[in-house]
């Protein structure tokens, strides 16, 4: 973007990089706050038109971007969601774990075993408060699966499901964050609905994380609202990161030689010159459905 023009103003989460903060302790409104400091940093900025300011957020940086738009209100030029999801982060979460279960082609009693473990992890995270609490849970569940009655058997069982979960403590760590519950209970929708810049929404069509039936819907919010100024598109063959891909797997993401789709940047170069224009905000004419 910044070669055809397009100033692009982008930083570390918090606590990453040299940014400051503790990112496991952060909220979704912590993030929103973030963003809204990039951007009033942005305006203030004297080789920018504070005048022509968009934001552009991929997988739940779109949804924050919804979430920022209902702030900025007529402040924001536009808005272009990469991969957003539509959904509460609760059904999302064990979605695109069945998703990439059935493509990886686990069976279907295995499939259903596991929705119905990070269901419970998912009702762990919203029900419980203290983190140690939280902590001692989910590792009692991912470690308390041992129905083995012969003792030798139970032993090793248990020291398997251990080591299962010491192998892989740094993935279970996410249900730790603040953001990730928050994340579970936000309802998309409340934000699409409020957004009357212009928007821009796109998906690849092998995303098996944020898949692509999350774009009629984002579509749908913004009708509903009464946005006439927005645009969703489909990348067939893309994946969850804009690469074109065989199967859409995570596994396979490293494994592509490109990064994001050079297709998918001449959009959105194409579609900002045509939108990022400072417009007076909507007044909603909500649509029945």
């Amino acid at each position: 973007l910044s070669s055809n023009g397009i100033a692009v103003l982008r930083f570390d989460d918090r606590g990453v990089g040299k940014s400051l903060g503790d990112f496991d302790n952060a909220s979704l409104s912590d993030f929103v706050n973030d963003i809204l400091s990039a951007f009033e940093y942005a305006e203030e900025f004297h080789k920018i038109d504070s005048q022509r300011i968009g934001v552009l957020g991929h997988s739940i940086g779109g949804l924050l971007g919804a979430m920022v738009a209902t702030k900025l209100k007529d402040r924001l030029s536009f808005l272009i969601s990469l991969a957003a999801p539509a959904t509460n982060g609760y059904d999302l979460y064990t979605q695109q774990h069945y998703h990439i279960a059935k493509a990886q082609g686990a069976e279907e009693t295995a499939i259903n075993q596991m929705s119905k473990l990070n269901e419970n992890i998912c009702n762990m995270v919203i029900a419980t408060k203290d983190k140690n609490e939280l902590r001692k849970r989910i590792r009692s569940l991912l470690t308390g699966d041992n129905t083995a009655t012969h003792p030798v058997v139970k032993w090793y069982r248990g020291l398997k499901l251990t080591a299962n979960y010491l192998l892989n403590k740094s993935t279970y760590h996410i249900y730790l964050q603040k953001w990730f519950k928050d994340w579970l209970i936000t309802n998309p929708e409340d934000y699409w609905q409020n957004v009357y810049c212009p928007v821009l929404a796109i998906n690849g069509g092998k995303d098996l994380q944020v898949d692509s039936s999350n774009l009629p819907l984002i579509e749908r919010y913004l009708e509903k609202g009464g946005n006439n100024s927005y645009e969703t598109k489909l990348f067939p063959n893309m994946n969850h990161l804009f690469q074109v891909a065989d199967s859409g797997l995570p596994e396979e993401y490293s494994a592509i030689k490109s990064s994001i789709s050079t297709e998918v940047l001449d959009y959105i170069n194409e579609w900002i010159e045509t939108h990022s224009h400072h417009s007076e905000e909507v007044k909603p004419t909500p649509v029945p459905l």
